[in-house]
C-alpha cells in the first residue's frame, strides 16, 4: 500500500515530467508572441473557440485513458497510460490559462464601461 510520502513523491515526479514536456511542446505549438497560436489557428480555421479546440485535444486523452481502464490494458499502448494523463494534465493548464485570459479580458472590458 502506498503511504503519503510514497503519493508525494510520485506527484513531484509527475509534475516535473509533466512541467517538462509541457515546455517543450509549447515551443513548438507556440509563437514567442502567441503562446496558444496553435489552439487559435485551428479556432479560426473551424469557427470554433480556442478553449474548445483544447477541450476537444484533452478529450481525445481522455478516451483513451478510459477505453485503458476499462479493459484493463494499462501496458500495450503506443502510448502510455501515464504519457496520457501527463499530456491530459497538460491541457488542463493550457485552457486554465486561457479560461483566466478571457476573465482578465472581460474584467477589462467591464472596468471600461
Amino acid at each position: 500500500m502506498p503511504t503519503l510520502d510514497d503519493f508525494d513523491t510520485f506527484v513531484d515526479k509527475f509534475e516535473c515530467e509533466a512541467l517538462t514536456l509541457f515546455r517543450a511542446k509549447n515551443k513548438e505549438y507556440a509563437t514567442t508572441s502567441d503562446c496558444f497560436d496553435n489552439f487559435n489557428v485551428l479556432a479560426q480555421d473551424t469557427g470554433q473557440k480556442r478553449e474548445t479546440i483544447a477541450l476537444i485535444f484533452a478529450h481525445k486523452h481522455w478516451r483513451s485513458v478510459q477505453q485503458a481502464i476499462a479493459s484493463g490494458d494499462y501496458g500495450n499502448r503506443v502510448e502510455s497510460i501515464r504519457g496520457r494523463f501527463i499530456d491530459l494534465a497538460n491541457y488542463i493548464r493550457v485552457m486554465a490559462m486561457m479560461v483566466e485570459e478571457r476573465l482578465r479580458e472581460e474584467g477589462a472590458r467591464d472596468a471600461g464601461q
